[in-house]
């Protein structure tokens, strides 16, 4: 693996902010296989996928810094009260699962974020509706649900467009129109 690209923010990040500034920069360049930030918010280490030139480093860190600056500044602290705390029960499992259940089929990638889920990881989805379900229902909770796709005016209405570019998946259908729907098949 190649040494990390080390960038000190023009900004600290605050501590509450350190973990969904480095999940954030995932996004920041293809190129970036992993970052982590110190829990002092004062360095970033950027993992790339291969060497790049003084310029291209330059580039990500420009990138890396305009990404932290658009989070810390203006940030706060927002007020946790905590409801109920079960930190204490001991987990037997503190791997994370991913590559076990890659490896046993129960998940297989289909594309990048895109996962086909197996039997068991179904299971356990089915188990969680069911007790959300119950639940629901001993408030006497009325059920609906609503379209997996959501209309770009209201993804525009609640600033989604501006808050979370990174999670945007856009999905659309030629127009009805034979000529275009044939240009598209023999040219796609």
């Amino acid at each position: 693996m190649n040494e990390p690209l080390l960038i000190k923010p023009n900004l600290i990040i605050p501590d509450h902010l350190v973990g969904e500034v480095q999940s954030k920069l995932a996004y920041v360049d293809e190129l970036i296989t992993r970052a982590l930030v110190a829990p002092s918010g004062d360095q970033i280490e950027v993992y790339i996928l291969h060497p790049v030139s003084q310029s291209e480093a330059h580039q990500l860190e420009e990138k890396v810094q305009r990404v932290v600056e658009t989070m810390a500044k203006g940030a706060f602290k927002p007020k946790v009260q905590v409801l109920e705390d079960q930190m204490d029960i001991p987990v037997p499992y503190r791997q994370d699962p991913m590559m076990e259940l890659q490896q046993r089929g129960e998940i297989s990638q289909e594309a990048a974020g895109i996962y086909a889920l197996g039997p068991l990881v179904t299971r356990l989805i089915e188990y969680f509706e069911e007790h959300f379900i119950d639940l629901a229902d001993s408030f006497d909770a009325t059920r609906y649900r609503f379209p997996t796709l959501i209309p770009a005016e209201y993804l525009e209405r609640v600033n989604y467009f501006q808050s979370f570019p990174h999670s945007l998946t856009f999905t659309t259908h030629l127009r009805q129109d034979v000529d275009a729907i044939d240009h598209f098949a023999q040219h796609a």
